[in-house]
């Protein structure tokens, strides 16, 4: 990771750890805004880019987890909630 700090760092070029950043991977790009999972008018040239990103990522990384949207974590939570009342 010594080699890698520049680029991956709170100030290096890439801005992509701890977000979403299908959209950047498929434009190739480094902005921050392009950092989401909007796909929607993404061309096939790009969307084939993302596939050639997320195959290269799985077969060099392990997968340890996965990023959930707050909409999914709080679903999480009623739901876990809801079990507990049932259960009592």
């Amino acid at each position: 990771m010594r080699a890698g700090k520049d680029f991956y760092g709170p100030d290096g070029v890439y801005p992509f750890a701890g977000r979403e950043c299908a959209r950047a991977f498929a434009m190739v790009s480094t902005e921050l805004e392009d950092c989401n999972d909007n796909l929607e008018d993404m061309s096939p040239a790009e969307l084939d880019s993302l596939r050639d990103w997320e195959s290269r990522f799985y077969s060099k990384y392990p997968v340890i987890g996965n990023i959930q949207s707050d909409a999914k974590i709080a679903e999480a939570e009623r739901q876990k909630s809801s079990r507990a009342s049932q259960a009592a």
